[in-house]
């Protein structure tokens, strides 16, 4: 009963806190002014992260108390709150970083005292964190693309909990991907508001902290990441043909996977359907691991790895075929 009360509260609070906060962020002048790598041409109210971040929170609070779920939503909250400060202030991407970096390094020592891991970890949490938090900010240029991200990761969590009987997990799936389903609506309707970095660094934060906290708690590697390897393929490969080409990989561009699909013809709504589906296909993947079986672990790597193939090549494939139908 607890659970079903710590979602519907999640989904109220979620889906209706915009309302009420769109008008303040009006007031304050929190918009999203058009840059080098913006799929939209006109200023847009943004910061909206936050109403996410309110659901998430307020669906713990009424959650049974879990450990691990409060690490993981207490840690993205507070990248929120840095998300959103950089919506209102514009931080230097050094700073960024570096208050990153310190998040991961407070979320990877609390998961050592928590889950007993290693100390040694610790800096490759905080390198993993950080990573991730960029990618989903990277990959956050298409109306739809977060919310149904965090939806089809957050599903996939939920479900890894109950086959794995980690009620906690569970219950961090679901926030994760309730919370950010709800916002849809206000994102690619005429309301037109976008999640900011604040949304952005919510999502990263909360999907990588739940997949570093699964596998501290057991939970096989391949599984727990899947549902992080469809953003990292897009943003990592990029990021390497930027770096061959010896260009500046953090400065604003349209040179993602998904960017071109949507600068080749593609709507956003479609392409961030796309991701989704293949992000739930490479979750899927993942869960082979859970299979009681020899070699389970790399059969549900060697899947995850084929469905970010297939990704990078279906999409390459659209926008060759969109291409050549506009010329």
């Amino acid at each position: 009963m607890a659970m079903f009360v710590s979602a519907v509260a999640c989904a109220v609070a979620a889906g209706l806190s915009p309302l009420l906060l769109r008008p303040i962020l009006q007031r304050s002048g929190v918009l999203d002014v058009p840059n080098a790598r913006s799929s939209h041409a006109k200023p847009k109210l943004r910061g909206m992260g936050i109403a996410t971040s309110i659901g998430m929170l307020i669906g713990t609070i009424l959650a049974p108390t879990y450990l691990p779920l409060w690490l993981v939503v207490g840690v993205s909250v507070g990248m929120a709150i840095l998300g959103f400060v950089d919506d209102v202030r514009s931080l230097s991407a050094r700073v960024r970083f570096v208050l990153q970096f310190v998040f991961g390094l407070l979320f990877g020592a609390a998961s050592a005292v928590a889950f007993d891991i290693p100390w040694w970890t610790v800096p490759l949490v905080a390198a993993l964190f950080a990573a991730f938090v960029n990618m989903a900010n990277f990959m956050d240029g298409a109306n739809g693309i977060s919310s149904l991200f965090g939806a089809v990761a957050g599903t996939a969590f939920a479900v890894i909990g109950i086959a794995t009987d980690r009620e906690w997990l569970s219950v961090a799936g679901a926030l994760i991907g309730i919370a950010f389903l709800l916002f849809l609506p206000w994102n690619v309707l005429g309301a037109g508001m976008f999640l900011g970095d604040c949304g952005s660094y919510l999502l990263g934060s909360s999907v990588a902290t739940t997949s570093i906290a699964a596998i501290a708690s057991g939970v096989p590697w391949p599984t727990a990441l899947a549902p992080m390897a469809v953003y990292a393929t897009d943003t990592s490969s990029t990021i390497v043909a930027r770096l061959i080409r010896g260009e500046r990989w953090w400065e604003a561009h349209r040179q993602h996977v998904y960017q071109r699909l949507i600068d080749s013809g593609s709507s956003h709504l479609s392409v961030a359907l796309l991701l989704a589906l293949f992000v739930a296909f490479a979750s899927t993947g993942g869960m082979l691991a859970l299979i009681d079986l020899p070699g389970a672990t790399a059969i549900a790597a060697g899947a995850v790895i084929a469905v970010c193939a297939a990704y990078m090549l279906v999409s390459r494939r659209v926008i060759s075929l969109r291409r050549k139908v506009s010329t």
